[in-house]
């Protein structure tokens, strides 16, 4: 009887120890999942950043380029 309790024990801690390590590897595939999904989305807000910038300045240069129209009663201007 001592002895099964022993070496129900040692199996006990053995699964325990094979249990914690797969958690840890879970646990590590999972951080570094989630760090390249960070950094994915990170890349495409930085990408969508610069072409709203570069909309903005066409924008700009399209509407300084634009003369304003001249009324015809302001011929001197």
């Amino acid at each position: 009887m001592i002895h099964y309790i022993s070496s129900s024990a040692e199996v006990t801690s053995t699964e325990i120890s094979s249990l914690i390590e797969t958690l840890n590897t879970d646990r590590e595939i999972y951080i570094d999942t989630i760090n390249k999904e960070r950094e994915q989305y990170w890349h495409e807000v930085k990408q969508r950043e610069e072409i709203f910038q570069d909309m903005i300045v066409s924008f700009r240069s399209a509407a300084a380029a634009q003369e304003p129209e001249k009324k015809w009663w302001e011929f001197w201007k």
